[in-house]
């Protein structure tokens, strides 16, 4: 019996990449516009940012926290971090969150979970006010009762510590939730790790052959999900 379903977010219930990408040309819009930088440019600067922030705080929080990679930017440029780091910031957020929706047939499934009595809980490698703001523009976070986040628990998936956080909040079996989500190492791999049922999320049709549960639309998951019940 299935009792709780745990979701990644990010290129789960919506497509990151292609926010991402629109995001992030505008950023490439603003510095240039600020500093002269070409996109080419402007992608240089933020790889090295976020190399260097991994370096100094591994896969912490502040990994995680835009602002500081804008903040680094900066400083390694020699340019003002007032404003532009508060505005970087700004325009990354507003552009992505105006430009996300749910993945076809999420909320239909999130509905078809909450009538029968299923738990929704959101497990991702994320800053919890960033998931809380996508949750909110994607118009899922009525339908979660729970939240896990790296932020939360100091480490990202597949960490064993991350999984048994998402345990305890579900108040279930191990073998009575599914996770789903789109990395087969890091959610995939950690869910089966964990003692859970793992469902990995491929739109594409790319699925490694470890993953023995593959989720290729949310049309389909009440099916993939009755298995288990």
């Amino acid at each position: 019996m299935i009792r709780t379903v745990i979701f990644d977010v990010d290129d789960t219930l919506y497509s990151f990449h292609d926010a991402d990408v629109h995001a992030k040309d505008a950023l490439i819009a603003y510095t240039n516009e600020m500093f002269g930088w070409s996109g080419e440019e402007f992608m240089r600067r933020h790889k090295a940012a976020f190399e260097e922030i991994l370096g100094v705080c591994g896969r912490s929080g502040g990994l995680r926290t835009r602002l500081i990679r804008y903040q680094t930017i900066l400083e390694r440029a020699g340019k003002p971090i007032h404003p532009h780091a508060m505005r970087m910031d700004g325009i990354y957020w507003e552009t992505l969150l105006a430009d996300i929706v749910p993945n076809e047939g999420v909320p239909e499934f999130m509905a078809y979970l909450k009538d029968r009595g299923i738990r929704i809980g959101i497990g991702s490698d994320a800053i919890a006010l960033q998931q809380f703001s996508k949750l909110e523009k994607l118009g899922l976070m009525g339908f979660v009762d729970f939240m896990v986040t790296s932020e939360e628990v100091d480490i990202e998936k597949p960490a064993a510590h991350f999984f048994d956080r998402c345990l305890e909040k579900s108040g279930c079996l191990r073998e009575e939730i599914v996770f789903i989500g789109d990395r087969c190492d890091k959610d995939y791999t950690g869910a089966v790790n964990a003692g859970f049922h793992a469902v990995l999320f491929d739109p594409e049709g790319r699925a490694p052959e470890e993953a023995k549960a593959v989720l290729h639309s949310f049309r389909d998951a009440a099916a993939l999900i009755a298995q288990w019940e």
